[in-house]
């Protein structure tokens, strides 16, 4: 029995197409991979930072409003323990206004600017390092948690002519981090009855 072998065809050159082809195709896909990844980072950095922010606004808004409620249930009377450049102690943060004089306008700085400038008090109302007592803002009576810092809040007895005497109310709250910060401001005026 004799067996014939069929002729082999002369090997081809290869060109390396399909590897050349599937190289790209990686190089593309984990580019897109990292602009993805990139993506999703950021956004979650986004997201973190709104949510710290709104712990921020919450604690401010408490201190706002735990501020109201010490002038509504009367624990603060009229201009009583309202000292310029605020009161420190137990009576701290109320404060009288800045008023600018006609001859100088350079001393009616608001009061809660005047807290961010000096050095002192700036570890406290702007970074909410709080010890001592000389500060001249009142911290929020009860401890929120979460926050990194407890918010403050000032009181200003404020009266113009011919008007009711009227308080306006700035609070500062952190978030998980001191580095955020909220400021807030209301105008608070006692009912008619309760004058």
């Amino acid at each position: 029995m004799t067996t014939s072998r069929l002729p082999r065809p002369a090997p081809r050159a290869e060109r390396g197409f399909v590897l050349v082809t599937a190289m790209l195709f990686l190089i593309v896909l984990t580019m897109l991979v990292f602009a993805l990844m990139r993506t999703s980072i950021l956004e979650e950095k986004m997201v973190g930072a709104s949510r710290d922010w709104n712990i921020a606004f919450q604690a401010a808004e408490a201190a706002l409003r735990g501020a109201e409620k010490e002038l509504d249930d009367g624990k603060i009377m009229g201009k009583t323990g309202f000292v310029e450049g605020c009161s420190t102690g137990s009576k701290a943060g109320l404060c009288l206004p800045n008023e600018c004089k006609k001859s100088d306008e350079t001393d009616c700085t608001p009061v809660w600017i005047v807290l961010e400038q000096d050095a002192e008090q700036k570890k406290c109302w702007v970074k909410g390092n709080c010890s001592g007592a000389g500060q001249k803002s009142a911290a929020y009576g009860t401890p929120l948690p979460g926050v990194a810092a407890q918010p403050r809040y000032i009181i200003e007895a404020l009266n113009l002519p011919g008007v009711q005497l009227y308080y306006r109310i700035t609070a500062v709250g952190f978030g998980a981090t001191a580095a955020t910060r909220v400021r807030l401001q209301s105008t608070f005026v006692l009912k008619e009855d309760e004058k």
